[in-house]
């Protein structure tokens, strides 16, 4: 099926352990094979075929993009991570709908996360001072990230620590800066989207 964006897009079966798609491109973005799953759905290594470079694409489960909310959290996710341009933080570079699926291009981060991983002082130290750089340029777009967590870290291959899944971000002051916001009633929701690569 195509639709008219020219996102081809053909569905995976729906049982247990098949792959969230397959056999798919989205807008400009090839699909190339699945990197993690969650229970909101999974990670995809793409290519950005207008720029010819490597990609992650988050898929949302097809169902879970119906629920009532679900898109508008989805966009304020994209949106919030996108306006945070820093070396530590994992950039977007595209949010789009295919058919029904959202999904989420986004720099290609390939170390691993911090989960489950010993570290020493001095480079936990390094790796959170990157961090802390990052969620300061958020502060100062006024977007605080409230899911900060090992999974949610990853590692380029060069070592640099990367925020990832701004997923319950909220925003942290009103427009004009005067008094800080509370995030909306039923803006949070339980579960977390997957991380971006497991590798």
């Amino acid at each position: 099926m195509t639709d008219a964006l020219g996102a081809t897009y053909i569905p995976a079966e729906r049982k247990e352990g098949a792959p969230l798609m397959r056999a798919m491109s989205l807008h400009h973005f090839r699909v190339e094979r699945e990197l993690s799953r969650g229970g909101m759905g999974a990670v995809f290594l793409g290519h950005d075929t207008s720029l010819d470079r490597p990609v992650a694409l988050k898929v949302i489960l097809p169902e879970l993009a119906q629920a009532p909310g679900f898109q508008e959290r989805f966009l304020r996710e994209a949106r919030a991570q996108a306006s945070v341009t820093h070396s530590n933080v994992v950039q977007v570079f595209y949010v789009g709908e295919a058919e029904g699926t959202l999904y989420m291009a986004m720099e290609l981060v390939d170390g691993g996360s911090l989960e489950r991983q010993a570290l020493s002082w001095e480079v936990a130290l390094t790796h959170m001072q990157g961090l802390a750089a990052g969620l300061r340029e958020a502060a100062r777009l006024g977007i605080v990230h409230r899911d900060i967590k090992p999974s949610n870290v990853l590692l380029d291959r060069f070592g640099l620590a990367h925020l990832a899944d701004f997923g319950l971000a909220a925003p942290l002051r009103s427009r004009d800066d005067a008094q800080p916001l509370m995030p909306r009633a039923g803006a949070t929701y339980s579960g977390t989207l997957p991380s971006f690569t497991r590798l």
